[in-house]
């Protein structure tokens, strides 16, 4: 098993470099990230979207005065990078299994079919896990929206 040496990161081409004790095996292989995203209003990426309602929203919907929120994603064609550790480049190709955690009366839709709705880590919310999806580009595997 390879283990992590030295990280660095090209801020101007929104690369990290990763470097590894020892080359890895040919074959299948698993690279485990521990991250933080950070939610944006750039419209790329995981980012916030604002929209003033045409019907009565759902009371778990975050709102001001004039507006609601939702979550909403912006992948293409290198943006999936600025929401989690990816090859993002067009050419290469992944699966992905994605689950969030969100209120109870809020809805959550992706590019794949819901796998399974369980309890949530506190009350009021819920678990939603969708189906994996086949290998594609890391701009076509995101959530849609949710709200």
């Amino acid at each position: 098993m390879s283990s992590l040496t030295e990280v660095s990161y090209d801020s101007k081409n929104e690369r990290a470099t990763i470097k590894l004790s020892d080359k890895v095996p040919s074959g299948s292989a698993v690279l485990a990230i521990k991250f933080k995203g950070t939610m944006n209003n750039a419209m790329a990426g995981f980012y916030r979207s604002k929209y003033k309602p045409a019907v009565t929203a759902a009371a778990g919907t975050p709102r001001d005065d004039d507006y609601h929120y939702m979550f909403s994603t912006q992948f293409e064609a290198c943006d999936a990078r600025r929401a989690f550790p990816c090859f993002d480049e067009p050419n290469l190709k992944a699966s992905f299994e994605f689950e969030i955690e969100i209120p109870d009366e809020l809805v959550a839709l992706s590019n794949m079919p819901e796998k399974a709705v369980t309890k949530g880590g506190k009350p009021g919310l819920k678990k939603v896990s969708f189906e994996k999806t086949p290998a594609m580009s890391t701009y076509v595997s995101r959530p849609q929206k949710i709200w």
